[in-house]
């Protein structure tokens, strides 16, 4: 059709593991992301709009130097 295409929204979760005796943390307490509606497999998600740059999600611990 030559519609135009309809966003539409997904909750994903993501699990990190531990290796170490300091649980993990974020900066933030969630990420949005984009992809494409058209987009094949393994393709990365974006964290913009306009699917420049990919989507980045750190976590740290206290192991870590900030």
């Amino acid at each position: 059709d030559n519609g135009h295409p309809l966003p539409a929204y997904t909750d994903l979760q993501i699990e990190i593991l531990d290796e170490n005796n300091q649980a993990p943390y974020f900066q933030r307490s969630s990420y949005q992301g984009f992809i494409s509606e058209s987009a094949s497999v393994g393709t990365t998600i974006s964290g913009s709009a306009n699917l420049t740059a990919p989507l980045g999600i750190i976590a740290l611990d206290n192991d870590i130097e900030e």
